[in-house]
């Protein structure tokens, strides 16, 4: 359940942020003017989702990590899916928040982008297993029960 709260708040929680400035309860647009850190945080954050989507989507599949989750020790799927998930999701949050300080589309495409990507992580069972186990079945995928 943990993994799914985390996986909403990724997920859902741009999206209300985003429904918040686009009614104007908060202002959007507020550095708009500030030229030379909007383009720091333009470069900081197509670094930072460019390297995390990949390493989330990849995360499991990565030797160090496998070992640890063929252990099969108490709490470690969990730890390495909550970060996996984190990977992603404070990327979208970051990007969601810059896109309405800086008005700048760039983060807009990059939330999205993220946003997408949180789609193949969604946490069942079924598709943990299969990704530990490197099993393709047609049973397991994202429409398992938690």
């Amino acid at each position: 359940m943990i993994l799914l709260y985390i996986w909403l708040l990724s997920f859902i929680g741009p999206m209300l942020v985003a429904a918040l400035f686009e009614c104007d309860i908060l202002l959007a647009g507020g550095k708009a003017d500030q030229k030379s850190s909007e383009f720091i945080a333009v470069a900081i954050m197509e670094l930072v989702t460019i390297c995390t989507i990949p390493l989330a989507l990849r995360l499991f599949k990565l030797p160090p990590v496998a070992r640890r989750l063929a252990s099969g020790k108490d709490n470690v799927l969990l730890r390495w899916s909550v970060l996996r998930m984190l990977l992603i999701g404070i990327p979208v949050w970051g990007n969601t928040l810059f896109y309405y300080f800086y008005m700048n589309v760039s983060f807009a495409y990059m939330a999205i982008i993220g946003g997408l990507s949180l789609l193949f992580i969604y946490p069942s069972k079924g598709k943990c297993k299969m990704e530990i186990s490197g099993e393709h079945n047609e049973t397991d995928g994202c429409n398992s029960k938690l």
